[in-house]
């Protein structure tokens, strides 16, 4: 899906008042976070999922005291980008492969069937 999401008075605010800006919305509480949800459409029409996102327009100053990495490469800060969890890794490793491809109740059937035919 896509989004738009005009940051245009956020940007004439950061410029008139020579400040940082943090882009805040509401939580799934409705209460005011500085990470929000927004809502992604495809170009058909139909809801696109949702994305999570937190903002920020950064002064010139503050950015260059604020270095980031691209993605998760150094410096990994300002935000903090930790190492995706749940992702397949590729293995030749059959074990490796049968775990990450089966989760953990079907791999405890499938050993319970096998100790079953075993005996």
């Amino acid at each position: 899906g896509e989004v738009s999401f005009s940051i245009k008075k956020y940007q004439d605010s950061a410029l008139q008042h020579d400040q940082s800006i943090k882009i805040t919305g509401l939580d799934p509480d409705n209460l005011k976070s500085d990470k929000f949800w927004l809502d992604c459409v495809r170009p058909n029409g139909k809801s696109g999922g949702r994305i999570r996102i937190s903002m920020e327009i950064l002064t010139k100053q503050d950015a260059d005291e604020a270095k980031a990495g691209l993605g998760r490469g150094d410096p990994n800060q300002n935000p903090f980008l930790p190492p995706p969890v749940g992702r397949f890794v590729f293995t030749l490793n059959p074990l490796e492969l049968y775990r990450q491809l089966i989760g953990p109740k079907a791999r405890r059937r499938i050993l319970i069937a096998l100790s079953l035919i075993h005996i």
